[in-house]
């Protein structure tokens, strides 16, 4: 195996590997150690066990399929305005003290203002946690929260439907989500979060419980989020708690979320970016066939971890049963690792905006879907493979992959779909490199190192899946590598790094390829 290593430069010509998003860099961070640890030991392994030198990988694969299960996007968002309206006409007294407003501080929104980007960003931030502890409890016929009680007569009596209500802001967010813990939620009883602007989420029963009694709501646009607790009798209100544990205030810098009131900003697509990413949709199908399968098969989503809001990309995964489809997504492990972080993921589907137009112009509706489970990850490969909890919408494509390795395969043309620094899709196109200089820590063939040939990727890219020709995903970014990786566009300088799936196909065979 070539090993190329760069001695460090006093005059700024350190090679050094650049995580996008989730990211940590081998020079700059405390647990760098874990990630980019001393090459000649993870490169010795890696020469006893890459992927190439092993005949069993070879032949392992699938090809694309369309979702047949999921929601028709049109129709999920009719459905939803049609819950908002029934919300709002069932929507009980809200007093101002039942009502919870969290203030960041200024160093706060600095870190999640739009203006601030900076490619040098450990993580692309686009939002901070704020606990509150709000404990709210249906019992014995009265209403508590917080230690108050009140009349349950108060919580609204309409239609039949018993429902209780609260309001919970936040000044200058964009959007706003909750996480609710130690839920109790008995059949009949279910919680909906909206705005008055027309989003509505829910309903969210006891299905959408985590093992450890919790979970994340839906983004919802501005900066007031309302609570609505509806059951179908007294009883099942009195059986019902749970706490209103935290709450996410979503900055500018997350442009998904389309359905938040006024205007976030417009500048074209995108001025935020590098000058060399290119909106998905100015590719035609004659550059390459295949793209519409790739835009169809990639997300943008948003988790929560360490007390903020972060923001990857990925795709959805085809496994060998042509007889069903198992929501399988894959991104990187440095932007999530844990089931609590994947618990936490509101992905959004086919966020494009069409060729030529603003960069906020969606194209469309933005269909989300939440929460997710752990399946396997790992940090070596920096693969995080989960099953999402809800299916995708229903025109969705399941990426194929192939086990046979790539990461030697000279000018072998890689393909991908991703959202830099949040943006709508982007494409890149990229021709492997097997000359290139590795960083420490990242031995080609657990990585496969390309030269940027079309477009780029940025923070907020992570994680997303890279592709061969037969839309088949062979890894998935972790970044780059190079004399100025924190400098886009410039593939001369920098290589773009992938983690190669041929490398830990073995660790997923289990639920892809039983």
């Amino acid at each position: 195996m070539k090993r190329v290593h760069f001695l460090p430069m006093l005059a700024g010509g350190v090679i050094s590997c650049l995580f996008f998003a989730g990211d940590v860099r081998a020079n700059d961070a405390p647990d760098a150690a874990a990630r980019c640890p001393d090459a000649s030991a993870v490169m010795d392994i890696g020469a006893a066990f890459l992927p190439s030198e092993s005949a069993a990988y070879y032949g392992d694969q699938t090809f694309p399929e369309m979702a047949r299960e999921g929601a028709d996007a049109r129709a999920a968002v009719e459905a939803a305005q049609s819950l908002h309206i029934e919300l709002m006409s069932r929507e009980p007294g809200i007093p101002e003290s039942r009502s919870i407003q969290i203030e960041l501080t200024a160093q706060e929104l600095d870190a999640i203002a739009s203006d601030t980007i900076d490619a040098s960003e450990r993580r692309m931030q686009v939002g901070v946690e704020r606990a509150v502890s709000e404990r709210i409890t249906f019992a014995s016929g009265s209403m508590r929260k917080t230690g108050e009680q009140a009349d349950i007569a108060r919580s609204g009596d309409v239609a039949g439907v018993k429902a209780w209500g609260t309001r919970v802001s936040s000044p200058g967010a964009t959007g706003l989500r909750l996480r609710f813990a130690d839920v109790h939620l008995p059949s009949g009883a279910s919680i909906y979060v909206y705005n008055a602007a027309g989003d509505a989420f829910g309903p969210y029963g006891a299905d959408m419980v985590s093992d450890t009694g919790d979970f994340w709501s839906n983004i919802v646009g501005g900066d007031e989020l309302r609570v609505q607790v509806e059951a179908r009798d007294r009883s099942a209100l009195e059986e019902t708690s749970f706490t209103i544990a935290d709450v996410a205030h979503i900055g500018p810098r997350f442009q998904a979320n389309i359905r938040a009131p006024g205007e976030v900003g417009r500048k074209s697509f995108c001025a935020f970016n590098a000058p060399c990413v290119t909106n998905a949709k100015c590719i035609p199908d004659t550059y390459w066939n295949n793209i519409e399968l790739l835009r169809r098969a990639t997300a943008h989503y948003v988790f929560q971890s360490d007390g903020g809001s972060y923001i990857c990309s990925g795709g959805l995964v085809n496994d060998s049963n042509p007889h069903s489809t198992v929501p399988y997504f894959l991104t990187a492990n440095h932007c999530m690792s844990t089931s609590d972080e994947a618990n936490s993921i509101e992905a959004f589907w086919q966020f494009t905006t069409p060729c030529g137009g603003n960069c906020f112009d969606a194209e469309g509706q933005v269909p989300s879907t939440l929460g997710a489970s752990l399946l396997k990850t790992g940090y070596k490969q920096d693969f995080t493979f989960l099953r999402l909890k809800q299916m995708p919408p229903n025109n969705s494509v399941y990426l194929g992959w192939t086990a046979n390795p790539v990461a030697h395969s000279q000018g072998t043309s890689l393909y991908r779909v991703s959202h830099p620094k949040g943006a709508p899709q982007a494409f890149s196109r990229h021709s492997v490199d097997r000359l290139a200089g590795t960083c420490d820590g990242l031995p080609r063939g657990f990585f496969i190192y390309s030269r940027d040939v079309r477009g780029g990727t940025e923070g907020g890219s992570s994680g997303s899946v890279v592709t061969n020709a037969q839309a088949q995903i062979v890894g998935q970014l972790l970044g780059a590598c190079g004399f100025d990786p924190e400098k886009g566009c410039a593939p001369e300088l920098n290589s773009t790094v992938d983690g190669a799936f041929a490398a830990y196909y073995s660790l997923v065979k289990p639920w892809l390829n039983p």
